[in-house]
């Protein structure tokens, strides 16, 4: 299934975003570069087609369902935040044209990060996710008993478990951007996670303040060790 970014990026979220293809943000100081892949096709919605074929048939209404089981299911969502609401409601209302009920749980931070996700107790979730200055994307797609702190999917793929370990087991950085690249493609083509939107961060510095860099993760002290005040 897809959603419209190209009016979720312009229409709700204003000026406060970048679209999301993968894990990876745009970023000039990453270790590696990534290619991008955009897995929602924003100017169509061919769902339809795709549905139908699989044998979902609208019934009376508007629900598609297969041998007695309707096209259902929950979005467990971390309450409280407007933009992520918004940005739900509409994708919510884009599936319902193809037939396709989501129906939108809000949950608190503690059910979403110390239950829900962890121990895979949802049908979708809407979460969020960080990156660090390296590029490394084993916490995410490592299979599960290579203990990930973060594979909420429970994915398990043995290239990519090969690929991931060869590239955080040496300092060529142009052996870990072939090896990041082609686990970017595996994982796109499995669809592992449908990444949206990237937040724009912006910094208010002191003039003062010398030798700051943007940072290329979530972290903004990664080069604190750079930084200098002058008098």
């Amino acid at each position: 299934m897809k959603a419209n970014k190209a009016f979720i990026l312009p229409g709700l979220v204003v000026g406060l975003i970048l679209a999301g293809c993968n894990q990876k943000a745009p970023s000039k100081n990453q270790a590696a570069v990534f290619r991008l892949f955009d897995l929602f096709q924003p100017e169509d919605l061919t769902g339809k087609v795709t549905l139908d074929d699989a044998g979902w048939k609208p019934g009376a209404d508007g629900v598609r369902a297969r041998e007695g089981k309707r096209l259902s299911f929950e979005i467990a969502n971390i309450a409280g935040e407007q933009e992520r609401i918004q940005v739900l409601s509409f994708i919510q209302q884009q599936w319902k044209q193809i037939g396709v009920e989501a129906k939108i749980r809000a949950v608190d931070v503690g059910q979403m990060w110390g239950n829900m996700l962890p121990k895979r107790q949802y049908e979708m979730a809407y979460s969020y996710t960080g990156r660090l200055p390296d590029p490394d994307m084993s916490t995410h797609y490592l299979s599960p008993e290579l203990k990930p702190t973060t594979n909420f999917a429970g994915y398990a793929n043995p290239e990519v478990d090969r690929l991931l370990l060869a590239a955080s087991g040496t300092v060529d950085r142009a052996k870990r951007k072939a090896a990041y690249q082609k686990v970017q493609e595996i994982v796109a083509d499995d669809a592992v996670y449908l990444f949206v939107y990237w937040l724009n961060n912006n910094t208010a510095l002191n003039k003062r303040v010398q030798g700051y860099r943007p940072a290329p993760g979530y972290t903004e002290f990664w080069n604190a060790d750079e930084w200098w005040v002058t008098k």
